[in-house]
C-alpha cells in the first residue's frame, strides 16, 4: 500500500510536467522507432523532465513506465490522426511522422479508455472522417467495446460525467450512447444526437 502510494506520487509529479501538446510526441516514442527521434529539442525537454528515459547507452528511448500507466488509465483518449488517404483508411500504409490509421489502431489496442475521440484530421485528400471511424470500429470490435467518435469543433464532453449535449434537443446524454450523424456535404459539420432524437433522423 505504501509502495503504491509512493508510485502514485511519482506518477503525479511526472505527469504535471507534460502538456497536452506533448502527448503525440510521447505516443510516437511509445509506439514507434525508439532510436531515430527527429524532434531533438522536444526529446531533450522530455529527458530533462524524466518523462522520457534513455536506455543501454545506445540512445534507445522510451517513455517512463509511470507515464505509460497514466496514459493507460484515462477515461477519454483524444488522438490526432492527421493526414489520411484512402489506402490509409484500409490500413495499407503506415505513417512515420504521425498516427494515421495503423498508428491509431496500435494506440487504441494498447490503452484502456471509455471514449476515444479521433481529431486533427487533415482532409486535403478528401473527407474520410466517417469512413475512418467505421473502419477502426470494425477492426477493434472483437477486442474492445469502447466508444470511438470523430472529433468536431464545439464538441464538448462534461467531466466527470462523460455526458455530451445533443445537437437537436440540447439535453445532456451519455456520450457512449450518442449517434454520429454524417455531414450533409463533404467537409461539413458532424453532429452528435441522443437516442430519442435519433428516432426522427435515422
Amino acid at each position: 500500500e505504501d509502495a503504491e502510494r509512493a508510485l502514485e506520487e511519482v506518477k503525479t509529479s511526472l505527469t504535471r510536467r507534460i502538456e497536452k501538446k506533448d502527448y503525440d510526441f510521447l505516443v510516437h516514442i511509445y509506439q514507434g522507432n525508439k532510436e531515430l527521434i527527429e524532434d531533438k529539442q522536444m526529446l531533450l525537454k522530455m529527458l530533462q523532465a524524466l518523462v522520457v528515459l534513455e536506455y543501454n547507452g545506445k540512445r534507445w528511448h522510451n517513455i517512463h513506465p509511470l507515464v505509460a500507466r497514466f496514459f493507460a488509465e484515462q477515461d477519454i483518449l483524444v488522438f490526432n490522426v492527421s493526414d489520411i488517404y484512402k489506402k490509409d483508411v484500409k490500413g495499407i500504409k503506415s505513417k512515420s511522422s504521425h498516427l494515421g490509421y495503423n498508428g491509431s489502431i496500435e494506440l487504441l489496442k494498447n490503452t484502456n479508455y471509455r471514449i476515444g475521440i479521433a481529431s486533427e484530421f487533415c482532409c486535403t485528400n478528401g473527407d474520410f472522417r466517417i469512413n475512418f471511424i467505421k473502419t477502426v470500429k470494425r477492426e477493434l470490435e472483437k477486442e474492445k467495446h469502447s466508444c470511438i467518435l470523430p472529433g468536431e469543433m464545439g464538441f464538448n464532453i462534461s467531466l466527470p460525467t462523460l455526458q455530451s449535449e445533443c445537437a437537436i434537443c440540447k439535453k445532456m446524454s451519455d456520450t457512449v450512447m450518442l449517434y454520429v450523424i454524417s455531414p450533409s456535404k463533404e467537409y461539413g459539420r458532424i453532429q452528435y444526437i441522443c437516442r430519442h432524437c435519433a428516432l426522427g433522423v435515422i
